[in-house]
C-alpha cells in the first residue's frame, strides 16, 4: 500500500525543514512552505510547488553515503512509501484532497550534495527517479 509517511515545509530558503502533521495544499503549493510563499532559494529560477521523495530512496542514499536524511535534510515536502515516483511522471494523482501532477524528476539538491561533501553524489543522482516535482 502506498502512502505519505512524512510532511515537511520550510519558512524560507536554506531554513531547516519542519515536520508537520498536516498541511493545506493551495494553488501554488503547500501553505507555509517557502516556494508557495515565494521565499525559496530557487524561487527566481526554478520552482516546484510540491516535491516528493521515496522513503526507500532516502534509505538507499543514507546507506550509500553514510548520511541521515530522514529528518527533512532531503529538502523535499512529502516522503512516500510503497510507490515508484517515476511512475507518476506525466500523470495526475491524488494525495489526500489534493490533485498533483508529476512534472519531472528532482535529483538531490546542492544542500544534499554539500552534506555528502561530493562523495557518492553520482550514485545518489541515479536515484533521481525517486524524487519528483
Amino acid at each position: 500500500m502506498s502512502r505519505v509517511t512524512d510532511i515537511f515545509v520550510a519558512d524560507a530558503g536554506s531554513e531547516p525543514m519542519q515536520s508537520v502533521e498536516r498541511v493545506e495544499a493551495v494553488e501554488g503549493g503547500l501553505r507555509g512552505d517557502r516556494y508557495c510563499e515565494g521565499r525559496g532559494h530557487y524561487t527566481p529560477y526554478d520552482v516546484c510547488e510540491v516535491t516528493l521523495i521515496a522513503s526507500e530512496a532516502i534509505a538507499e542514499i543514507d546507506d550509500a553515503l553514510g548520511l541521515s536524511l530522514d529528518a527533512g535534510q532531503h529538502r523535499r515536502n512529502l516522503v512516500t512509501e510503497g510507490v515508484d515516483l517515476h511512475d507518476l511522471l506525466d500523470h495526475r494523482f491524488r494525495v489526500g484532497d489534493a490533485t498533483l501532477t508529476g512534472t519531472r524528476p528532482r535529483p538531490p539538491c546542492s544542500h544534499v550534495e554539500e552534506l555528502a561533501e561530493q562523495e557518492g553524489v553520482a550514485r545518489s543522482r541515479r536515484r533521481a527517479g525517486r524524487h519528483l516535482c
